[in-house]
């Protein structure tokens, strides 16, 4: 019985461990939404994501569809959404091609703006809501698949929501990066040009919430409590 004990305590331990490091997304805090193939109130497209081999330069532009609080959901389908990394090494690893990218002549790496003039440019005197910079970006796909997944840390926020992302976290935020491109990965993915389709959104890293973790917490000492009672009728 002791055995099974340690191993849910372990067990237990590894759950605050895993949940601690985790970067969930979760609805209240503040979540923006965005899709390259949404269109603008105009009926406009943004440019998709893109990579050009010459520079090493990764970008995206879309629509910025909305931003969740607490207090609820807010439209923005006339915000533009726009960032980009350089890449500075590559990877494959088995059927995975991975890319990272480091910022290097990116200021900021990511804005989103109110576009007003709905002309997908930053023109004076239109809100930006968000900028920052990106402390990495690693972009990951599967050999011969054109679908792949990107996350990316950034900090130095500013910008009209920059006090409620830093409100969770002093100094990190993360973007989700979901795309569709051809042709598909392959070993030399990063050595040509590429272009495509993308979605996700942009969120602080979560810290699992105290009640859930009393929940989980109160579960597991509530087996150890009925493994006893069990051992020792």
């Amino acid at each position: 019985m002791k055995k099974v004990s340690a191993v849910l305590v372990v067990a237990l331990m590894a759950m605050f461990v895993i949940c601690g490091s985790a970067k969930a997304l979760v609805i209240g805090l503040p979540d923006v939404a965005y899709d390259t193939t949404a269109t603008n109130s105009a009926g406009d497209l943004g440019s998709g994501l893109s990579y050009l081999a010459s520079s090493g330069l990764l970008s995206v532009e879309g629509i910025a569809l909305s931003i969740t609080r607490s207090g609820g959901t807010t439209n923005l389908l006339d915000t533009v959404i726009e960032y980009g990394a350089k890449l500075i090494s590559t990877n494959v690893s088995g059927p995975l091609v991975k890319g990272n990218f480091g910022t290097a002549a990116l200021s900021p790496d990511l804005m989103i703006y109110q576009d007003v003039n709905q002309d997908f440019d930053r023109d004076l005197g239109e809100p930006i809501f968000l900028s920052g910079d990106f402390h990495w970006l690693n972009v990951v796909g599967i050999t011969g698949m054109n679908t792949g997944f990107g996350e990316a840390i950034f900090g130095n926020l500013a910008g009209l929501w920059a006090p409620e992302f830093l409100a969770v976290n002093p100094d990190a935020g993360m973007v989700n990066l979901y795309f569709n491109l051809s042709p598909g990965f392959s070993s030399t993915m990063y050595t040509s040009n590429f272009s495509g389709e993308a979605k996700g959104d942009i969120a602080p890293p979560v810290v699992p919430e105290p009640a859930s973790m009393l929940l989980l917490g109160t579960g597991l000492l509530g087996l150890i409590g009925f493994g006893k009672r069990k051992f020792f009728a």
